[in-house]
């Protein structure tokens, strides 16, 4: 569990340098997303995840950045992140292609298409929704327990 804690740190750093490097096509940015922490999934008692966000949406709807969760001893995943929205009731959406292992299943997938819309906030407030190729819509919500998500417009 401690190797996937620092694989977690590790990741976190580089996608936080991923989301604020330069775009090429000069578009504006609309978003910055940024944060991590423990989030606890609001309707199946009991089920945490470790969580790391850093990824930037722009003006043209694209975005660039990586998002990564893992459920211990469940699945780890890591998305990232090529599409995005900054909405209307002050979350951000990010879509794009994860990659990862399941562990019930025994083994790596690639090629996944994921969403993940984050609402800023600390523990009890910071919260998600997450779906991919295996959770479909409406996806998963879950709300920070400990650490938070940052959103900085523009």
């Amino acid at each position: 569990m401690l190797y996937f804690q620092r694989r977690l740190g590790v990741v976190l750093v580089c996608a936080l340098a991923m989301a604020m490097g330069p775009v090429a096509h000069g578009a504006q940015r609309l978003a910055k997303v940024s944060g991590g922490g423990t989030a606890t999934f609001d309707f199946i008692e009991g089920l945490q995840s470790q969580f790391a966000i850093g990824a930037t949406v722009y003006s043209d709807g694209s975005a660039k950045g990586l998002f990564m969760c893992m459920i211990v001893g469940v699945v780890t995943i890591s998305g990232e992140v090529e599409k995005g929205s900054s909405n209307s009731d002050d979350s951000v959406t990010f879509s794009g292609v994860a990659h990862g292992i399941d562990h019930v299943l025994g083994g790596p997938f690639e090629g996944c298409p994921f969403e993940i819309t984050l609402w800023s906030g600390g523990p009890g407030v910071g919260r998600f929704l997450y779906n991919d190729c295996v959770v479909p819509p409406p996806g998963d919500y879950e709300t920070v327990s400990k650490g938070g998500i940052t959103i900085r417009r523009r």
